[in-house]
């Protein structure tokens, strides 16, 4: 009886111990599986919060896609900024040829168009586009941009609305280009010693008697136009007028020297009614030699 008693402790005993083992087998499990996912948890929270750790999988996707965004959209921002300031750089029609030079096509807003087509003569910018056009596209509010490119025909201009559609187009050729680019300015020139300036030069108060004699509107246009006319005159000042129309412009160059001399572009009319005024009073001239 009592050995019955000692095994059935044994038993227990065993049994007991075996429930024990296993319960610290379980905590075992449990604690290297919540140790595990802490240990997981950890990482990811590393991976998200600490930018200088590499990033892997769908994380690495979204933070490579987020990264490429910010890269196009600093891009874009900096083109933006830098057109901005070429723009606010372009005041002349010379300085818009030398940044077409220089980084190729580009589209203007139409008021920064017009402060460059401002910029030149009154008469001279007709060229570029026609007055009644330019009028009829603001009134009407349809003008928005215009591309602006150099090619190989010149200059080419291209109207277009607010959803980019063409509206107008206009190409300068070479010899209107040059021209445009050449008017108000410095160029090496004898004028003595020019072939198309030969039988139209003046002194400088021949030339202004002349201009006593036509109207006085005329008269005024060209002191407008030709600035230079007060501002290097002098005793050796002459004006030469090239027998050559460009455009319905007939060029007219000033010079102190024979070395160089400033140029504009007059329109034919007040050339014309110039010329009427020299060989009218040259036909008088002949005439009352021709008598004597």
């Amino acid at each position: 009886m009592q050995g019955l008693t000692e095994q059935n402790l044994v038993k227990r005993w065993n049994r007991r111990n075996f429930f024990i083992f296993l319960l610290v087998i379980i905590a075992l499990v449990c604690g290297e599986l919540f140790f595990h996912f802490v240990e997981i948890g950890i990482g990811r929270y590393l991976v998200w919060q600490n930018e200088g750790r590499e990033r892997t999988g769908r994380s690495w996707v979204k933070v490579k896609n987020i990264t490429a965004a910010g890269s196009s959209l600093e891009s874009y921002s900096q083109n933006v900024r830098k057109e901005e300031k070429q723009l606010r750089e372009i005041n002349t029609f010379p300085q818009l040829l030398k940044l077409l030079n220089t980084n190729g096509p580009m589209t203007l807003p139409a008021r920064h168009y017009l402060r460059v087509y401002n910029s030149l003569p009154q008469d001279l910018n007709s060229i570029l586009i026609p007055p009644d056009s330019l009028i009829a596209f603001r009134s009407t509010g349809t003008l928005e941009n215009v591309y602006v490119e150099l090619n190989e025909n010149g200059f080419r201009n291209v109207f277009l609305n607010q959803n980019n559609d063409f509206l107008l187009e206009n190409t300068l050729d070479g010899t209107a280009l040059d021209m445009l680019e050449k008017h108000g300015s410095s160029q090496i020139l004898d004028i003595t010693n020019t072939a198309r300036f030969e039988a139209r030069t003046f002194e400088l108060n021949r030339f202004q008697e002349l201009l006593d004699e036509i109207s006085f509107e005329t008269k005024n246009s060209f002191i407008s136009a030709m600035p230079a006319l007060i501002e290097f005159a002098g005793p050796t000042t002459k004006i030469a007028i090239s027998n050559e129309i460009i455009s319905n412009f007939h060029e007219v160059a000033i010079a102190n020297d024979n070395l160089r001399a400033i140029v504009y572009y007059i329109p034919a009319d007040w050339i014309n009614e110039l010329i009427e005024v020299f060989e009218e009073q040259d036909f008088e001239q002949d005439d009352e030699e021709y008598l004597l």
